[in-house]
């Protein structure tokens, strides 16, 4: 759905200054004109609480110290008061004498009495204040003028409009990375119109331009003129820790553009990885490959639990399932070696998982002293691993290439395997390649351990459909072969299952999809409007807003979990899977050139979880717990996360009891 800016669109402005304070605290291209992208050619936040009296000890000093020390504050006091002509104070801030707005000749007499520190304090203060009450002067004024051009339908491209905000360089940085998903979004149309289709942020310094408008975001993912390099640099900088000097062997020298980097013997390393990515999780075959495995542990480890008479198991059911979900997954990737070399795998990688994106966002170590340990410690598991295998002779990789070993033991997949020929052939150090390997191992386990909780509780919530879990094994069993397995491309093709599955992602997929703007670029609207984005801009275009557009998504509301969302009827009346109409509104994967490669994996990765889970169990819902364990009232929740963690993890579980199902 497409909304032009109403005409009422000067009346929100008037809401900017009272609702500021909310808004604080709380990845295939070319597009032309039409539908694309043009090149283009041509109250405040000031604590005004009064300053104590001063002690009287500080009134009586000998006149000869008053005089030098009058002196001094005075000179201070000319030049604080040269800077910030604007200065004003509350009557009760010096003396009662003092009066609203003062003059130079009544400050410097409040001031004659002070002691030289606390006149530098007060002035440093005030001078605070006043940069702070301009920053915002400016940045409200310059919002309302591109508020009022973009509502006055021009014909000339404009830049989005400018978030007021109070400090400067440091802008919304605050309360855009507060880890609450959805609270920064929500604040900011509570009273920013989001018709506009873009609005500009100032994060750490650095000026952002964030579209929400579908045309435009979708204009992006086409045209071939923006980039995700540093992104990818800030990636495995931050989050994983490379060097520099790593980092630049990787994706080349930040800032450069990758088609006129300068490899060293014409080798480009990044685009080599990105063709080992290609043929090994976008190839049907080699997906498949990851798959099977992926089902045959998981088949172990389900055949495991609760094996013979009386088996019965009754706790949260994504603690039980996580554990095994995990397993599954790095054993078909990794091999078997790693979780053998190290068991407290999981609770490492979970914990990384918490503090991921702040990392990312590049903290200074002293800042974030916890994350970094955690980070240190898991990439050390896989540095000893890396060790290990070279100690014992193990360490070079099975052929990618060999027909006849699709996984092997010691790297497992064809993948990692064919990753290890690229590290030796680039000659990464030990400790960059098993950040790699983690980082690697991250990007697909993270998101779908969760997204097959989230997906399972659903079928399983006792305030949820009672008829859903019935429909959902009917339309399971109907691709289920006589020996028992599951026929895996019938599985994502089941109009309800896939319903269900896009649902989950549309409901807990928070991710951030950053692009470098390497031209100039005039996006259009969708209204008749174009945005304009300079050369050397960043965008962002975050999930959130559309996937939970109250508007779009509204029946049933945007925050209800509705497993028939996605389906339609088609002539025959049979229902049938469909996602038209959501382009620019729904990218859980992102889009373009650089949308996220291993989407097919994991989607046959969670919905065979979820298969497999319902073929060989039965359920008794029981109620929901915390973390802990303890009674809850309601669903589980979002856990506090960072924006752009991409699934978000649950806070709470669903408590249930289930036995091994009998045939």
């Amino acid at each position: 759905m497409q909304r032009g800016i109403p005409d009422t669109i000067a009346s929100n402005d008037v809401r900017v200054t009272r609702c500021l304070a909310a808004s604080d605290t709380g990845s295939v291209e070319d597009g032309e004109r039409h539908g694309g992208v043009r090149n283009g050619k041509g109250g405040s936040g000031v604590d005004n609480s009064p300053v104590p009296n001063r002690p009287s000890h500080h009134r009586a000093k000998p006149s000869h110290q008053s005089a030098a020390k009058s002196s001094k504050a005075s000179r201070w006091l000319t030049f604080v008061s040269s800077n910030l002509p604007l200065l004003s104070v509350p009557n009760a801030s010096l003396s009662q004498n003092v009066q609203t707005t003062m003059d130079l000749e009544s400050l410097q007499a409040a001031f004659a009495g002070l002691p030289t520190p606390a006149a530098v304090v007060i002035g440093l203060a005030s001078a605070i204040v006043g940069i702070c009450f301009l920053t915002y002067a400016y940045s409200t004024a310059r919002y309302h003028y591109l508020l009022a051009a973009h509502a006055s339908a021009p014909v000339k491209p404009l830049s989005p409009p400018l978030i007021p905000y109070i400090i400067p360089f440091l802008g919304q940085a605050r309360a855009f990375t507060y880890p609450k998903p959805g609270l920064f979004w929500n604040n900011l149309f509570s009273w920013f119109p989001r018709s506009t289709g873009a609005c500009t942020l100032t994060l750490g310094g650095r000026t952002a331009h964030v579209l929400f408008s579908p045309s435009a975001i979708q204009a992006v993912f086409r045209t071939k003129h923006v980039s995700r390099k540093m992104g990818n640099f800030q990636v495995v900088r931050g989050a994983l820790g490379l060097s520099q000097e790593e980092a630049i062997m990787l994706y080349g020298h930040p800032g450069v553009r990758d088609g006129d980097e300068d490899w060293p013997g014409g080798f480009n390393v990044h685009h080599a990885q990105e063709r080992i990515n290609m043929e090994s999780l976008l190839r049907t075959d080699r997906v498949s490959e990851l798959t099977e495995r992926f089902v045959e542990v998981l088949n172990g480890c389900y055949s495991r639990e609760l094996d013979g008479p009386g088996g019965v198991y009754e706790g949260g059911l994504y603690k039980w399932l996580r554990t095994h979900m995990f397993e599954a997954s790095v054993n078909a990737l990794m091999g078997t070696s790693l979780l053998e070399m190290t068991p407290d795998l999981e609770e490492q990688f979970f914990e990384f998982d918490k503090v991921m994106v702040s990392l990312f966002l590049g903290l200074p170590r002293i800042m974030n002293l916890k994350a970094h340990r955690i980070r240190d410690r898991i990439i050390d598991s896989f540095v000893r691993w890396h060790e290990r295998l070279y100690a014992e002779g193990r360490h070079d990789p099975v052929d990618p290439d060999d027909a006849n070993i699709k996984w092997e033991p010691v790297f497992g997949s064809r993948i990692v395997r064919a990753r290890q020929v690229l590290s030796d052939k680039v000659g990464f150090s030990t400790h960059a390649r098993a950040a790699l390997d983690m980082g690697f191992m991250f990007g697909l386990a993270s998101n779908s351990i969760p997204a097959t909780g989230w997906l399972i509780m659903h079928i399983l919530d006792p305030n949820g459909d009672p008829t859903l879990l019935g429909r959902l094994l009917k339309e399971v069993r109907s691709v289920e072969r006589p020996d028992g397995t599951l026929d895996i491309a019938g599985l994502c093709a089941l109009p309800l299952l896939q319903s269900m599955f896009h649902e989950m992602l549309r409901l807990y997929t928070d991710v951030l999809v950053t692009r470098d703007v390497h031209e100039t670029l005039e996006l259009p609207t969708g209204d008749g409007r174009y945005l304009r984005l300079e050369k050397n801009s960043l965008v962002i275009m975050p999930s959130w807003p559309g996937h939970r557009d109250s508007d779009y998504w509204n029946e049933p509301p945007c925050e209800t979990f509705y497993a028939e969302r996605f389906l339609t009827t088609d002539e025959s009346g049979k229902d049938v899977f469909s996602a038209t109409g959501s382009a620019g509104k729904f990218f859980p994967f992102g889009g373009g050139r650089n949308i996220c490669p291993g989407r097919l994996f994991a989607k046959q990765e969670v919905l065979a979880g979820v298969a497999m889970l319902l073929l060989a169990f039965d359920f008794e819902a029981l109620g929901f717990i915390g973390e802990n364990g303890e009674p809850r009232e309601t669903f589980p929740s979002l856990r506090k996360q960072f924006a752009g963690s991409g699934i978000v993890n649950m806070e709470g579980d669903v408590k249930v009891r289930m036995r091994r199902r009998v045939r």
